[in-house]
This record gives structure tokens, sequence and C-alpha cells, in this order.
């Protein structure tokens, strides 16, 4: 199959930033399972009354130009719920996430998050999570948006794209106990 054409319509798809979103979640490394790839982090984190991380626009509108260059509600608000699975690789700096988080916006709309995708690090993830080290990286997320809320399908509609920074921070509350940030900018394409 010959991928150049899919590649030029790719390339040539206008981007629209969407939004922002930082969720921060802990990871137990101690209760990670060990395969042949690499080793395999699953979180599930419920805010129980607090929130976990945000969705907001960098410059604090509240509106932003879509795709369709028409005005659209930016989604500002709190990330109740995220549940996700990483597996970082034995042999390079590579994990490769997947996950669901939940939004709830200000304006009381809720915005389900589905998504996949990559993260890379600089040194071996699966070993270096095993350390007292940062782990720092960037990610590439491919998140689809689900909400029945009218002033928010148009994320629903258009594919969107997000990147930014992974960060486990160095053990917490026992060996093995890391707290993790993203910070994820979200762009829908058209």
């Amino acid at each position: 199959m010959d991928f150049r054409n899919v590649r030029k319509q790719f390339i040539s798809k206008s981007m629209k930033y969407a939004c922002s979103y930082d969720p921060e979640v802990c990871f137990d490394v101690d209760i990670a399972m060990a395969l042949q790839d690499g080793l395999r982090v699953t979180v599930a984190s419920r805010g129980l009354g607090a929130a976990i991380g945000s969705f907001f626009h960098v410059l604090d509108e509240i509106s932003v130009a879509g795709v369709d260059d028409r005005k659209h509600t930016c989604p500002v608000g709190e990330i109740s719920a995220v549940d996700e699975t990483v597996l970082f690789r034995w042999d390079r700096g590579l994990g490769i996430v997947a996950g669901r988080l939940r939004l709830d916006t200000a304006d009381k709309a809720t915005i389900d998050v589905t998504y996949t995708g990559r993260l890379r690090f600089q040194v071996t993830a699966a070993v270096a999570l095993q350390t007292d080290e940062v782990l720092e990286g960037s990610a590439w997320i491919a998140p689809t948006f689900v909400t029945a809320d009218t002033r928010y399908h148009w994320l629903a509609e258009h594919a969107c794209v997000a990147f930014g920074t992974w960060l486990a921070h160095p053990p917490v509350a026992g060996r093995g106990k890391r707290n993790v940030t993203s910070k994820l900018d979200v762009y829908s394409t058209a």
C-alpha cells in the first residue's frame, strides 16, 4: 500500500489550539507487572471531591477558533478521574500509554476522553522507574472526546492530537510510589 497520499493529506491538515490539560496521578511501581517487553504500570485515580488536574486555555480565553473558523466554547474545569496504563520498555526510552479521563467543566458538562500514544525518554524508562531518578519525557497522544453537551461537540467532530511533557518525580511515601504530572496541549485538526 502506498502511504504517500495519506501522508500528504495529514501534512496538509490545519490544526487549531483547543485546550490544555495537566493530570497528576500516583504510579505505584512496586505493584507493576514485569513483562518480557517491559514494565506495565496501571493507575486508577478518582478525585473523591478533589481535582486530579485541570483543563484550561493557556491564555484564559473562554472560546477558541476551531478548524472550521467558528468560535467554540473552550472546556475549562477539573479532571475527576483518570485510568491509565503505561508499558515502559526494558530496551529503550519508550512508553506506550493508553487511558481515559473524565472532565467536569465549570459550566456543568461532562466530557469523557480516551487516549493512546507514546512517551519518549532520554533513558531506558523501565530501569529509571525502579531507581530514585526523575524520569522526564515528551508525550504524543491521540485523544478522543465524547460528550452529550452540544457546546463541546466540536471536540468530538474532529480528530485531535496532543503533545507535551510527562514527568515522574522521585519516589514518595515508600519506594516505588511516584507522583506523575503531565502537561499537554490539545489541537483539533481538519
